[in-house]
């Protein structure tokens, strides 16, 4: 399997320095197990405030996509998402955590409306919306069809049915055209939907910044009438305070990722990439402390900034080709304990 390699390392260092921020580039769908991972690399940054995440997905968990949110938000003062090719569903709770979402032009997110499992089709999905707009709809066709039933017999006709005998026809007709309708409808899955539904408000309140307006989150869960409908950049600066585009940087970055990423363009979904590149800062360099070999990679450039962080951690592929558990390959990219940072090159 291609790695990611070291033109996206020397992107990502750059975008380090413009950003004065850890940069976190996440490919693939937000599964379970990825979020303890997504915790085990942020425990390595080396204090650092600021976090530009790289978020490509086409969704996930909605828990992994929280506990990753909670986790930058303990862990960082200033979370940046930087929103690449498409980011949905669970993506699209995540991005909720930040504090600033940077676009590209071709940039979209999705609707927070939670997907359930068909329990009658393996690998079906569908909103947990579908069913209460049902209802609504059912309940405005039963209400109209009363409604013309009992004016047509009340004026438009030669009888001129009493309103008690029209309004009685009218009640017991819709009645007779719904009940079937209605029959059919399980009181166990209304339930499971609403709960469904409401993870997607709960977590999404409690992820939610300043940069995310009042009534957005409700616009997000309920307002879109399908689950791939797409929010580009000009809808998100509704929905969210500070929307910008991508610096220069940034554009490099994005490029070669997309450069090193071309042949597994299709297995992102099952199999993340994640990159991690911790910014060595000029306020957490020691320049009065002795010499090590664990400063050997923090050079300094004319303004004495230090130059970005060794890359913390990679990891690619939760399924190896040569059987390897995910657990193993979390150990082949970390070892076996937390590595130091200067372990890490």
């Amino acid at each position: 399997m291609k790695m990611i390699g070291d033109p996206v390392t020397a992107a990502a260092e750059a975008v380090a320095a413009s950003r004065d921020a850890d940069v976190l580039c996440y490919l693939g769908g937000l599964w379970d197990g990825w979020d303890d991972r997504i915790l085990k690399l942020t425990m390595q940054s080396q204090g650092c405030d600021n976090v530009l995440v790289v978020l490509t997905t086409f969704g996930g968990s909605p828990h992994v996509a929280y506990r990753i949110g909670r986790c930058l938000q303990r862990r960082y003062k200033r979370i940046v998402v930087l929103i690449h090719d498409y980011c949905k569903s669970a993506g699209t709770l995540l991005s909720l955590a930040a504090h600033e979402l940077v676009m590209e032009s071709e940039s979209h997110l999705g609707p927070l409306d939670m997907q359930i499992q068909d329990k009658e089709e393996i690998g079906e999905f569908s909103s947990g919306l579908t069913l209460t707009q049902s209802l609504t709809v059912l309940r405005q066709e039963a209400f109209t069809c009363m409604k013309e039933t009992f004016e047509k017999l009340r004026w438009d006709t030669p009888f001129q049915f009493s309103s008690k005998l029209a309004a009685q026809v009218a009640s017991e007709m819709a009645i007779g055209l719904f009940k079937c309708v209605y029959e059919q409808l399980d009181p166990m899955r209304l339930g499971e939907n609403e709960r469904a539904m409401l993870i997607g408000q709960l977590y999404g309140e409690r992820l939610a910044t300043d940069n995310l307006k009042d009534w957005a989150l409700a616009r997000l869960i309920k307002a879109y009438p399908s689950h791939e409908f797409v929010i580009d950049g000009n809808e998100a600066k509704q929905l969210f305070n500070s929307v910008t585009s991508p610096t220069e940087e940034e554009i490099r970055l994005l490029a070669a990722l997309d450069e090193a990423t071309a042949t597994q363009q299709g297995r992102r979904l099952t199999e993340p990439i994640v990159r991690f590149v911790a910014w060595k800062g000029s306020s957490t360099k020691d320049t009065k402390g002795p010499k090590n070999d664990s400063t050997k990679h923090n050079k300094t450039d004319s303004g004495g900034k230090a130059a970005a962080g060794s890359v913390v951690g990679q990891l690619t592929a939760s399924h190896a080709d040569d059987g390897k558990s995910a657990k193993a390959n979390t150990e082949e990219a970390f070892g076996e304990r937390t590595p130091s940072i200067a372990a890490i090159s």
